[in-house]
């Protein structure tokens, strides 16, 4: 009896890893010639979940309609649209992997429709329209991908968790629109060329970093959005790097205002802007970096910034601007912590504004408030060097030796 049941767990065992093994991810080869279909759609068709659908040099029709969770690859030479089709590829299915295909298409590259963890990595894609949509997704990202489209780079609409990361993207009106998104992320990417780099509207909790903006007329356009941290970018040939209206508890992070014409520009926002070593909020203002002559015996912290208010805003509440800012003891050294704050330049000696707290480690903090435009910089003055003791105590050793001589005088 031992023997029949030691029998049937083996042969019980086998069964398992037959079935095991037949679920295994098949490969399946699409080539002009030689290969087992020489069109992309019947491979996809015909593949199962978790399948490879490795595509070989050539031009493939496009249209194709990917519904099962399979990757796609290519490698150089392959091209995805022969300029007939709309679209290139659209993703329809959880799951899906696009990788080192060149997608061309008169209107869209690639489309994403409601799709859970789907990715682009590795593909260059030429649009007549927008090179990339992601609509209603979950979880999906883009990266090291190259986007050349006539209106969007890619667009972006309901939808959560997007990833877009090391991409080069141009639109000739836009690189990437997100609209109605939240939990985003947009890190290490090139926007050159476009009209807007990044249009953001009713978004929430997004994270925009390291981007890099060349030839825009404007960074980004925020409109309605929450709660997003924008940091580290740099900007080369850039109009106005931001552009922002009605955001809500946004901070931008940035090491300079160099780079771009005009800064900041901020319309009914409550929106943090981080230069450096200070920071400045408020309400219908625009911020300009400005070059700054520092006066002997002062020292300057941070760009010296231009705030102007923008007074057709039609707002009911007055423009406004609230400046904040923080240095260590060690900035400070050689310069009197209690002088450390916000200056005016004006007639003479610049004008401090504010008030300045020093704590007990010896630094400092500074804040002013001001409805008054014009130029503000971050300063601090050098210490007054002590009194010259040198002919005072000269003074008192003549006035020693002159008694001890009269006192030897008389002695005598």
């Amino acid at each position: 009896m031992q023997k029949e049941w030691i029998s049937s767990g083996i042969l019980a065992l086998l069964l398992l890893v037959t079935c095991v093994s037949g679920v295994q991810a098949a490969t399946i080869v699409v080539s002009p010639s030689g290969g087992e279909y020489s069109a992309i759609q019947p491979a996809v068709d015909a593949a199962s979940p978790g399948d490879i659908v490795e595509v070989q040099a050539g031009t493939y029709p496009g249209g194709v309609v990917i519904r099962t969770p399979v990757t796609i690859a290519g490698g150089d030479g392959v091209s995805v649209g022969t300029g007939d089709e709309p679209v290139a590829l659209a993703i329809e299915a959880d799951g899906v992997t696009l990788r080192g295909l060149a997608c061309e298409a008169p209107a869209i590259g690639i489309m994403v429709n409601a799709s859970e963890a789907s990715r682009v990595e590795g593909c260059s894609i030429v649009a007549g329209d927008t090179g990339i949509m992601i609509g209603g997704c979950t979880n999906c990202s883009v990266a090291d991908t190259r986007v050349l489209a006539d209106r969007s780079g890619l667009l972006v609409t309901s939808s959560a968790g997007t990833d877009i990361t090391s991409a080069w993207v141009n639109g000739k009106m836009s690189g990437i629109t997100l609209r109605d998104c939240r939990d985003f992320s947009l890190r290490q990417t090139t926007l050159p060329g476009s009209d807007v780099g990044i249009v953001a509207e009713r978004c929430e909790n997004g994270t925009i970093e390291e981007m890099t903006f060349t030839d825009v007329g404007a960074g980004m356009l925020g409109i309605g959005c929450t709660d997003l941290r924008i940091a580290g970018s740099t900007q080369t040939n850039v109009v106005q790097y931001l552009q922002m209206y009605n955001l809500r508890g946004c901070r931008v992070e940035a090491d300079s205002m160099t780079g771009a014409e005009y800064f900041a520009a901020d319309v009914f926002s409550d929106t943090v802007y981080a230069c450096g070593p200070w920071a400045v909020s408020g309400w219908n203002f625009g911020l300009v970096t400005e070059e700054y002559s520092v006066p002997e015996g002062y020292r300057q912290f941070g760009d010296a910034l231009n705030v102007t208010f923008i007074e057709e805003a039609e707002s009911f509440t007055d423009p406004v601007v609230f400046m904040d800012a923080a240095v260590s003891a060690g900035e400070l050294e050689g310069y009197d912590a209690e002088t450390f704050g916000f200056y005016q330049p004006r007639n003479g000696a610049p004008v401090m504004v504010g008030t300045t707290t020093v704590g007990d480690d010896g630094g400092a903090t500074t804040s002013a408030n001001t409805t008054v435009p014009g130029e503000y910089v971050l300063l601090a003055k050098m210490q007054a060097e002590g009194p010259d003791l040198f002919y005072p105590l000269l003074a008192v050793l003549v006035l020693i030796a002159v008694v001890l001589g009269y006192l030897v005088l008389r002695r005598d």
